[in-house]
């Protein structure tokens, strides 16, 4: 739903297949109880081929295969479909958490120009909540971006995500999972080693992917009976 929240948009209005059930923005109709929704029928929007896209093609493929109950597969291991979908989600959320258009270079214009200024958007919030932390506010009253809990409004954005996540899962044997997710855990950790550390339970990871998650991260400390722990640094001047 628009507001990321699972209740619909209109609760008292029946949904009209292949029309748009946004509502209309500020100014052109009423907010709050007087809005209406956008009626747009969804085919009569201009669109951009994607046939020159075999991945995202394939994902789509996958995706609907998923949709009409065909048994799953994640990392070589069989899984339910809501478990399927729960990983995707989750997927979708590390990918959203950090990465730019650098991680879709396949993915149509339309899709990368959107990555773009998502990427822009959650940079510009992330700078706001570490400027109020220096000025000593409490940074938690900050602008925050929803990675997991709010469903991106933009189907190009889906796009330049979704076929990565589909790809990571597809992978063949855990081994190969570790290896399909890897670039997009060290991007993560790239943005924030401290976050990147709590993401498999904020993005709610299956076993499986944690993990996976869990092998990606790069080693921080080595433990000794003798002397404990040891920042990594120090073992390398060994």
């Amino acid at each position: 739903m628009q507001d990321g929240r699972s209740a619909p948009t209109f609760r008292s209005r029946v949904p009209v297949p292949g029309r748009c059930g946004n509502p209309l923005p500020k100014g052109v109709a009423g907010q709050g109880r007087t809005a209406v929704p956008c009626g747009q029928p969804i085919a009569e929007i201009a669109s951009e081929t994607v046939r020159a896209y075999p991945r995202l093609v394939a994902s789509q493929a996958l995706v609907n295969t998923a949709i009409e109950g065909a048994p799953m597969v994640v990392g070589g291991t069989p899984v339910a479909t809501l478990d399927y979908f729960a990983d995707l989600r989750a997927l979708c959320a590390l990918l959203l958490f950090g990465c730019t258009r650098d991680a879709v270079p396949e993915s149509p214009r339309a899709a990368r120009q959107a990555l773009d200024m998502y990427a822009a958007e959650r940079d510009r919030k992330a700078e706001a909540r570490r400027a109020l932390g220096q000025e000593g506010a409490d940074f938690r009253c900050g602008p925050r971006t929803r990675y997991f809990t709010a469903t991106p409004r933009r189907a190009a954005l889906m796009a330049a995500i979704v076929p990565p996540a589909v790809a990571i899962l597809a992978a063949p044997s855990s081994a190969d999972l570790v290896q399909q997710m890897r670039p997009y855990v060290e991007v993560a950790e790239r943005r924030s080693r401290a976050q990147a550390m709590n993401l498999p339970a904020y993005f709610e990871f299956s076993p499986g992917l944690r993990t996976a998650f869990g092998q990606c991260l790069a080693p921080s400390v080595v433990f000794t009976h003798r002397a404990g722990l040891h920042v990594r640094a120090v073992q390398k001047r060994r």
